[in-house]
Parts: structure tokens; sequence; C-alpha cells
């Protein structure tokens, strides 16, 4: 294992604004209150609908992935040697970019960090870690694992050399499953993924999406997990269906206890009928 100096590098910060300014208003307070005021903050508006307008320069929207590659785009030109993308919906730490840093300076082999990240409240654990387990269609947020499988789009460090050598996000995946591909692609270049459990981030969940079990959310999750499998080779057909399963039933019952009525449960059985029949080109 190599190991060298820690050192100051350029962060560049990058977020994205759909609707909802008053999140992004908070987030930059935020900001302001934590080491990472100093460096370059970038706030890309996608294409927002409401009064965001009178906040933020708009374009037209391009999706999760598109919006974050257009601001990493930006950042690699303004020279950064870091590139750190946070949701808009989040708060962080006093204390947030300083053991990002040190855990991406500490290894050679360490391609991108992300922090621990935290509900609304404060104290339950919403992402610590990554699993995937695509030949199940599986990828569960954990809670204490330093090494990951995958990082979380909410907030990801990045070393530039990284995004250089294995590109940006695949805008196959507008909404979600972009951070899971990406992450494969990161350690099949022999780089490292943690989590830094010093650094804190407080994640108000999918306001934009209108929360977790919201039609919206719903049918970009299944659609795109059927397309993780088919992109990395462990997608089979009807058999695949087969063993997803129990997984579908567990899915359709949250939907009907947790979602919007029958908008939720038409929004899943969507996402899985696209899912199955959209072809990757």
């Amino acid at each position: 294992m190599a190991w060298y100096t820690i050192r100051a590098v350029k962060v560049v910060v990058v977020t994205v604004n759909y609707n909802r300014a008053s999140d992004t208003i908070d987030l930059i307070e935020s900001i302001k209150k934590s080491d990472l005021v100093n460096s370059e903050l970038l706030v890309i508006d996608n294409g927002s609908t409401d009064d965001s307008l009178a906040t933020f320069k708009t374009g037209k929207n391009m999706g999760f992935a598109g919006g974050y590659n257009f601001g990493m785009k930006k950042a690699l030109e303004l020279g950064a040697e870091a590139v750190l993308i946070i949701n808009n919906d989040t708060l962080v730490s006093p204390v947030f970019l300083t053991p990002l840093v040190k855990a991406l300076n500490s290894d050679l082999t360490v391609g991108a960090v992300s922090p621990m990240t935290y509900y609304a409240d404060g104290k339950k654990i919403w992402w610590g870690g990554g699993k995937i387990n695509l030949r199940l269609g599986q990828i569960n947020n954990v809670g204490g694992e330093v090494t990951c499988d995958y990082l979380s789009g909410v907030c990801i460090l990045f070393k530039r050399e990284v995004l250089e050598k294995v590109g940006l996000f695949d805008e196959h995946f507008t909404h979600t499953g972009e951070d899971v591909d990406l992450s494969i692609r990161i350690r099949q270049a022999g780089y490292k993924l943690l989590m830094v459990p010093e650094s804190k981030l407080v994640h108000k969940v999918s306001q934009t999406g209108g929360g977790e079990w919201s039609p919206f959310h719903l049918y970009n999750v299944e659609k795109y997990r059927l397309l993780l499998m088919k992109k990395w080779g462990y997608w089979r057909g009807i058999v695949s269906l087969i063993l997803l399963l129990p997984l579908f039933i567990w899915r359709l019952g949250g939907a009907v206890i947790k979602g919007d009525g029958l908008s939720s449960i038409a929004a899943l059985l969507r996402g899985w009928y696209d899912g199955y029949y959209e072809k990757l080109t």
C-alpha cells in the first residue's frame, strides 16, 4: 500500500438545483459555516419551473446525471484537483471537507470518498456504506462499512485523475443508478471507495422526487435496477424475474403501505415493465 503526504487540494463543489431553491440556499448557508467555505461552488439549475428562476440561472432539465456531468465538466475546466458533488437537499457539518480530503489523499488507490449520511433528524443513519448484489438486483445502504461497493450520489468527493480516467455519469441513468454504475467503473479501474465516518451529512431524502415511495422515485429505482443488471451482465431474462420476485413483492407492499395509492403501485409496475423491455444503446 502506497502512502503519501496529505496536502491541501483545490476542491470545486457542484450542486444541482431543480425547483426548491430554499433547499439549495439552506445548503449554501451550511457551507458558509463549514470548512467548505473557501471552496469554489457551482450551482447548476436544471430547468426549474418554479420561482428558482429568480434565484439561479436555468437551462433545460438534463436529469440527475446530466446536470451533475455539466457541473463536473465545469469544475475540471476550473482546474479542480478534486470534485465534490452534493445534493441540494443536504446540510454539511462544520468539519466536513477536511476528513474527506484526508481520506482521499491517504492512499494512492483511493479513488473517491463519501461522508456518513444521516436522515433529517441527524441521528438515524441513511447511508454508511454501500453493498451491491446485481445477481439479485440488490443495492443496499448499510451502516459502518468503510470500504464500499458503491458510494451514494448524495455526496461524493472524486479525485480528478479518476474522473479523467473512467469518465463521468452514464446518462442512460437519468435519476438513479448512476452512482452505482460509476462506482463499479471506478473499482474496475483499480481504485477503492471509502465511507468517511468523521465527515457527517444530513440528507432530507428525495425532496426533488417527492419522497422515497413517491411514484417518481419508485419508477426510477425499479427501472434502473433492471438496467444496471443488464449493463453489467447479470440479466438472465425470465430467470432473473423469478429470482427478483421476493424483492418485487416486498417493494409492492411498500408502495401499498407507504406510497401514494394507485399512483405508486402503477409507477412501480411501469418501472419494472420499462426496465425489462428497454435496451441500453
